[in-house]
């Protein structure tokens, strides 16, 4: 992740993010994996995370990735998400831009 935008109702001036990667589709396809929390790093988050899907019906399915500010104190908060068609990604995908949540 790179330059995360603090949500807007966000009550600290530190970002401890956390990544919900989940694909969508059929009963057999459907899976959701949930990376670390990277602590006091919403500028440039590494993760450095791996998981491994398998997928029955690609025509259907759906990659949401939801990225999610991390509070100890009071509900998580969400700071964006990238749905894509699983048969509309390429190898090699790396950046892609978050949608904000409102």
């Amino acid at each position: 992740g790179q330059n995360l935008e603090f949500p807007d109702n966000s009550h600290t001036k530190t970002m401890d993010p956390f990544v919900v990667v989940q694909v969508i589709g059929i009963p057999a396809d459907r899976n959701v994996h949930v990376t670390p929390t990277v602590h006091d790093n919403g500028f440039n988050p590494i993760w450095n995370s791996s998981f491994e899907f398998n997928i029955y019906c690609p025509e259907l399915a759906l990659l949401h990735v939801q990225v999610i500010d991390k509070d100890e104190t009071i509900e998580d908060t969400a700071i964006g998400y990238y749905c894509i068609a699983v048969n509309s990604m390429k190898e090699g995908y790396r950046h892609f831009p978050l949608k904000k949540i409102v």
